[in-house]
């Protein structure tokens, strides 16, 4: 059984950027330190959001897919060609936010935070299946 799913940048992900630098921001200027320490974080802060923001401005849709019979993960910015990925270990699941980390042999990790607004609510239960029981979709037993 192939699972595909389409994922779309997540403005939840861009909202919970920001209110993670917010709050940074506010511990910050309460942390009991010096003027010029002080603005040195905040300004990195600012530069940290600025570039998440930009980051997260610039993703283009993409596409994960499952195949059971394998056991392995796929990744497509076209549907046409795949980058095979054989584990992937979940950091962070919960209701609204998945974050996973995908690695090949010989090849670079990568993180994605996929937000339940970046696909449909059926498609986003249905990949958090797929990460959390992936023997359950397995037609072999």
């Amino acid at each position: 059984m192939i699972e595909q799913f389409e994922v779309k940048p997540s403005l939840l992900v861009a909202i919970y950027i920001a209110v993670f630098h917010v709050f940074t921001f506010i511990g910050v200027l309460y942390f009991d330190a010096s003027v010029l320490i002080r603005a040195v974080v905040l300004l990195a802060l600012l530069a940290s959001l600025a570039r998440a923001l930009k980051q997260w401005a610039c993703q283009q849709q993409f596409f994960i897919k499952y195949e059971s019979v394998y056991q392995c993960w796929s990744v497509s910015n076209d549907a046409q060609q795949w980058q095979l990925y054989e584990s992937l270990s979940v950091a962070y699941l919960n209701d609204t936010l998945v974050w996973i980390t995908r690695s090949s042999p010989g090849g670079e990790n990568r993180a994605v935070i996929i937000g339940v607004d970046s696909m449909a609510n059926e498609r986003f239960l249905q990949l958090r299946r797929c990460i959390l029981c992936p023997d359950m979709f397995d037609q072999r037993a």
